[in-house]
């Protein structure tokens, strides 16, 4: 999903100040110097917007999609 100058894999708005703002899935080029700077640079913009973050690596959601599910679900619900 395209927000601003930046592209997040998916995006939720609740309608309160509870919840997910971004959940982000993230593969191994998240681990060079230049991204993990553009990186920060993402989050600190759409931090002062507001939004909270959830990261989750590809390989989690490929090969532990229950346990990805039931940290959004926690986050979704206590705002974390």
């Amino acid at each position: 999903m395209k927000f601003g100058f930046t592209t997040n894999d998916f995006q939720y708005c609740p309608s309160g100040s509870r919840g997910i703002g971004v959940i982000s899935l993230e593969d191994s080029i998240h681990e060079l110097k230049d991204v993990k700077c553009n990186d920060a640079i993402r989050e600190n913009h759409l931090k002062s917007l507001g939004l909270k973050f959830i990261f989750f690596k590809n390989e989690d959601v490929l090969y532990n999609l229950e346990n990805v599910l039931i940290q959004v679900k926690q986050t979704i619900h206590h705002g974390r």
